[in-house]
């Protein structure tokens, strides 16, 4: 992400893009069946907040286990601990971790909030959820039902992104009533920490997306 620009915001016009519209091989898409949810993660922690990279170093932060996601928290010199969803909680209470990451509503519904009282927003990942549908069922279709089905992607991908912006906010206004300290942090040092993650990607068509994303 951009320092001084939220995630979200710079993730949603990035999807609304010609680019977002671009299907990975072997996947045939439609107009309008696209990314829905685009949700920013913090980093929860019991002892102190994130608010420079650094504190990550040292630091065992539960990640869920697939390559890029423990590979940022290598980047920022932290130790990635695979933990199970329904397992967390009491991993943050006995010190298994020391932190972990997730999007507000899902900090605050699952209560880590009650164990983990620092929430830093530092936006360090976003995975948006993507709304997928039956290729044969698809074709199968006519022109009236297709566009009546891509109309209402369309108009549920607004509606969900201004429900999930409402929830995301009332979740932080609930953190912060129940004690929790929620900080904003600066996200240049978190930028440059993970420039060489980024650089791994050179001449691989994961690097060439990156770069597609940074030029935009």
């Amino acid at each position: 992400s951009m320092t001084g620009v939220s995630l979200v915001d710079e993730m949603t016009c990035i999807l609304c893009s010609n680019f977002g519209a671009c299907a990975p091989n072997g996947v045939s898409i439609s107009p309008g069946l696209r990314s829905r949810q685009i949700s920013a993660s913090g980093s929860k922690g019991a002892s102190k907040p994130a608010t420079r990279s650094r504190y990550i170093r040292s630091v065992s932060f539960c990640q869920l286990g697939f390559s890029t996601a423990v590979a940022t928290v290598r980047a920022l010199g932290g130790a990635a601990t695979p933990v199970a969803w329904g397992e967390l909680y009491t991993a943050l209470q006995q010190g298994v971790v020391d932190g972990a990451e997730n999007n507000p509503p899902s900090y605050y519904l699952s209560r880590h909030y009650e164990i983990a009282r620092y929430y830093s927003l530092d936006e360090h990942t976003s995975v948006p959820d993507v709304m997928l549908a039956s290729l044969p069922v698809w074709e199968s279709l006519n022109e009236q039902q297709r566009t009546w089905l891509t109309k209402a992607m369309e108009d549920s991908v607004e509606y969900q992104r201004e429900l999930w912006k409402t929830s995301t906010q009332a979740s932080l206004e609930k953190v912060k009533a129940e004690g929790v300290t929620v900080v904003t942090p600066d996200k240049a040092p978190f930028v440059e920490a993970v420039k060489p993650f980024h650089k791994s990607f050179e001449d691989t068509p994961i690097g060439d997306l990156i770069t597609q994303i940074k030029a935009m």
